[in-house]
């Protein structure tokens, strides 16, 4: 991490010459240290293009799409990291290493090999550590041939090992994970969890009928497993009429694995809903995705997977309702790609100063959240160095502390995306006289008239605010 001691007039200085729009009065001598983290927000593309007919049963024949120019497109999206779902072969895997690392992309693969170390955890979801590990060892031979031969490509960062498990896969997980970080320790050992709306026996498995929670779930896979960050997913639009309603229990998904992270000090990822299947609608505007991208931010999220990318392969009887992503079955971009660049960007603006905070909580502002309120455990009912908060909608803070004591706050608009309103935040803070601002890709050095912030938040918009003086 780097420090930048500057004054308040040089940051607003500085700022106006990088032509980030500083305004205000920029007059005073008080002196502060502003941390800029070196470590990058993770844009995690997940669902990269198909190779010729190969794609998930029966969607029939199609041409090879994972060449160098759509690659290259993804990249332009914004994304570092990649998640092929499709790479069924050695072949494919390393074709995809070759691609991503043309446009300095990172990759973690799902093998899909029989032989490979995913399949073999899968295959052991109800085995022991101890027999799971015995296993693996009459294999590590050819795990580790197979591991050293990825991991000679720059691309290459790590494995996709399970994606959404039940509690009975926990000892499995482990054992691959200690022997992965003995061999590969330089490399991610990646698992995905389950959303709180899945079902018990998908939760807890054998434990099913119990008086086990979802905290259960998420906190008994940190202790077993020890991970370096954890993944869930939860889509939150689902279809109603000719519209859309948002699942009441998403905020309670995030601040579940908001606080596990915050415990355990590790981050925690994401997965964004970006395309159409079973009941889900299909984004396909910015304040779709941006609300989406923001509410996450607010609860300290440090990495954004997309939910997919690449099209489905549409079978000619789409009882799944299955849909485009932020590109069509052929790699024509649609309007959700361009939503997802412009938030990618925006993040991308900030991300030195984000990376550099770590979460304290979350404030609900508003009237109810659409019943997300009530479901919260933890709601904080106060901003720290904060007097008074107003919003004229429902709104969500969250509070983030540097390493120095400095305080920083992620003001969204949770209003649906779908009403497409804006909301006026409003914070008078205690002391500030002076705040910077992070939003729509611009950095905004504001003066405050008697420790006073009123803020217009567009629908799906965050405003990322720091007081500086």
């Amino acid at each position: 991490m780097k420090k930048v001691k500057i004054t308040a007039a040089l940051l607003a200085s500085l700022l106006g010459v990088l032509a980030f729009g500083a305004c205000s009065d920029t007059q005073g001598g008080d002196t502060l240290t502003i941390g800029r983290s070196n470590e990058k927000f993770k844009f995690i593309c997940y669902g990269t293009p198909f190779y010729e007919n190969i794609g998930e049963t029966p969607y029939g024949a199609h041409p090879d799409q994972n060449t160098p120019e759509n690659w290259r497109i993804i990249a332009d999206c914004g994304f570092n990291y990649a998640m092929p779902i499709n790479d069924i072969k050695h072949e494919h895997i390393v074709t995809t290493l070759e691609r991503a690392q043309e446009v300095g992309m990172k990759v973690i693969i799902m093998d899909y090999l029989s032989t490979g170390l995913p399949q073999l955890i899968k295959r052991s979801e109800n085995r022991s550590y101890n027999d799971t590990m015995a296993l693996i060892k009459q294999s590590e031979d050819v795990f580790i041939q197979r591991y050293t031969e990825y991991a000679a490509y720059d691309s290459f960062a790590g494995i996709h090992v399970v994606d959404e498990p039940s509690m009975d896969a926990y000892d499995a997980i482990s054992a691959g994970q200690d022997w992965w970080y003995e061999h590969f320790p330089e490399y991610e050992y990646y698992s995905n969890l389950l959303p709180s709306y899945a079902s018990n026996l998908q939760l807890y498995g054998s434990a099913a009928g119990g008086d086990l929670k979802y905290t259960d779930y998420v906190d008994l896979f940190v202790r077993k497993n020890n991970p370096a960050y954890i993944s869930y997913d939860n889509y939150p639009f689902q279809r109603s009429g000719i519209s859309a309603s948002i699942r009441p229990n998403y905020l309670y998904d995030l601040e579940v694995f908001a606080e596990a992270s915050k415990k355990y000090s590790i981050p925690f990822y994401c997965y964004q809903q970006c395309t159409q299947h079973l009941a889900y609608v299909g984004p396909e505007t910015y304040r779709e995705y941006a609300w989406q991208a923001y509410t996450a931010l607010a609860y300290g999220c440090k990495g954004l997977q997309t939910f997919k990318y690449w099209a489905y392969m549409v079978p000619e009887v789409n009882s799944n309702n299955l849909g485009n992503g932020l590109v069509d079955p052929e790699g024509n971009k649609l309007p959700l790609y361009y939503a997802v660049q412009e938030v990618n960007r925006e993040i991308a603006s900030f991300e030195d100063l984000y990376m550099n905070f770590h979460w304290e909580g979350t404030m609900p502002v508003g009237i109810s959240g659409g019943g997300a309120f009530s479901l919260l455990r933890n709601p904080m009912e106060a901003l720290y160095g904060v007097a008074e908060t107003t919003a004229t909608g429902d709104a969500i803070i969250g509070q983030f502390k540097d390493r120095l004591g400095n305080r920083a706050y992620m003001v969204t608009n949770y209003t649906s995306p779908y009403r497409n309103e804006s909301v006026s935040v409003t914070l008078k803070f205690q002391k500030a006289n002076k705040v910077l601002i992070c939003k729509k890709g611009r950095q905004i050095v504001q003066t405050l008239n008697n420790h006073t912030l009123t803020m217009n938040v567009g629908s799906g918009e965050g405003h990322f605010v720091i007081p500086i003086v």
